[in-house]
């Protein structure tokens, strides 16, 4: 049989999608912008070890139905994180522009070097009223505020509570 590797165990501190958390990959193969394509090519290698379970007296049509689902994975890939990154920013509901707010907030976090995570957790605390600390991220606490005013215009077009949208958040 076939092993995925799994690779080492990081923390991703200030926002990068080019970090890399293995010592061997130097052409960044593996690096965290890149796990949606490591994602498919390893779901590849597992359906390559199916292929007799799944059709044993056909190869062609295992391998046609091994695609069928690989190939539908690249857009349940993007439809499950836009979900996940709408429920990070505290949206309940998906709106066309989300995707851009989401993709505007992560290049902001990687253009000024600021931790992910502690970004994320502040973000809530900005989600109830208290921006103090996502602002301190920052070395130019003001970094943020344009982006700031288009999150809060669009968590309110929600109609959530921003203390039900801030508790969602954590």
């Amino acid at each position: 049989g076939e092993t995925i590797d799994y690779g080492p165990c990081a923390f991703l501190e200030a926002y990068s999608p080019g970090a890399v958390f293995s010592s061997i990959d130097h052409g960044g193969r593996y690096a965290f912008g890149n796990q949606p394509t490591i994602a498919r090519w390893n779901l590849t290698r597992f359906a390559e070890t199916l292929l007799p379970l799944i059709a044993p007296d056909d190869p062609d049509a295992a391998v046609t139905q091994a695609m069928a689902v690989l190939d539908a994975f690249p857009a349940a890939y993007e439809t499950h994180l836009a979900a996940g990154m709408r429920a990070k920013l505290g949206l309940a509901s998906p709106e066309p522009d989300d995707a851009l707010l989401t993709r505007d907030w992560l290049a902001l976090l990687e253009a000024h070097e600021v931790d992910h995570t502690l970004a994320w957790r502040a973000l809530a605390d900005a989600a109830a009223g208290d921006a103090h600390a996502l602002e301190a991220l920052f070395e130019e606490p003001a970094a943020p505020g344009p982006w700031l005013m288009r999150w809060r215009a669009r968590g309110e077009r929600d109609g959530r509570p921003a203390a039900e949208r801030a508790a969602a958040m954590r």
